[in-house]
């Protein structure tokens, strides 16, 4: 499959490394920059007391993990489509990337009112010349969207970084009219304590808060986003609060 020119030739840029002294040259570009004809995104983070306030509404409190690479561009730039609808897609994850214990984890976005247009995912692993996805989603719908990457075939190898950017598609013969964001996952292996933990956990929001305390995010956002329970609702708008995503809070699942 012939990799779509912007978003996946960004994120292969970035995956394939870039020569010493360059590279701090880019990451302290990342955030001023933008590819040409196209709005930077915005990278937002969250103030320090926003983890205890947001812990404090949903009960439990993410720990960060150390950051597994430079810091993404969660938040896009308002698409300016033909239509004049406009709106920022976004990604559901740290700006510095997050954990999942799982081979195949769900990946979640946020597609803005006003922008039901075709969506394109691309998954990207370091070091590695083709992307691992490459996907078009013509059904996403404004709201929270989700895609489970076992459903693509894709496994993630243990240790190794992976970027991911979600784009909408608001003109295919202008791709700088579209608004896009990036994040990063990254798989590892549960510490002893938190397999005994899992292991013993009842509930999902016992579980979620064991995830949770150990900086394991992607799976920490499955949980708390697996049904119209109200007490998880309240800890995913915690969680996202506490990665600096407040404006998700209450932006409802994509129907």
């Amino acid at each position: 499959m012939t990799p779509r020119p912007l978003v996946a030739a960004l994120l292969l840029a970035c995956s394939t490394g870039l020569p010493a002294g360059v590279e701090a040259q880019d990451k302290a570009a990342q955030n001023q920059t933008a590819p040409q004809g196209r709005t930077a995104p915005q990278n937002q983070t969250a103030p320090q007391n926003q983890t205890a306030t947001a812990a404090a509404k949903g009960g439990f409190a993410f720990v960060p993990p150390p950051s597994i690479g430079a810091p993404t561009q969660r938040i896009g730039a308002a698409s300016r489509g033909a239509q004049g609808e406009g709106g920022a897609v976004s990604v559901l994850a740290p700006a510095e990337g997050g954990l999942t214990l799982e081979a195949a984890p769900v990946l979640y976005f946020q597609v803005p009112r006003g922008a039901a247009r075709p969506v394109t995912l691309v998954l990207v692993a370091d070091g590695m010349p083709d992307p691992v996805l490459d996907v078009t989603l013509p059904g996403a719908r404004p709201g929270i969207n989700r895609l489970d990457l076992k459903r693509h075939g894709v496994t993630l190898e243990p240790g190794r970084r992976y970027e991911w950017s979600v784009e909408i598609v608001a003109d295919p013969a202008q791709p700088s009219l579209n608004s896009f964001a990036t994040g990063a996952v990254k798989r590892v292996a549960p510490p002893a304590d938190l397999a005994a933990g899992l292991r013993k956990a009842a509930t999902p929001r016992e579980k979620a808060r064991l995830l949770a305390a150990h900086g394991i995010w992607y799976d920490t956002l499955d949980l708390v986003s697996g049904d119209d329970d109200p007490g998880l609702r309240a800890a995913r708008a915690a969680l996202l609060e506490q990665a600096g995503l407040g404006g998700m809070a209450d932006v409802a699942d994509a129907s």
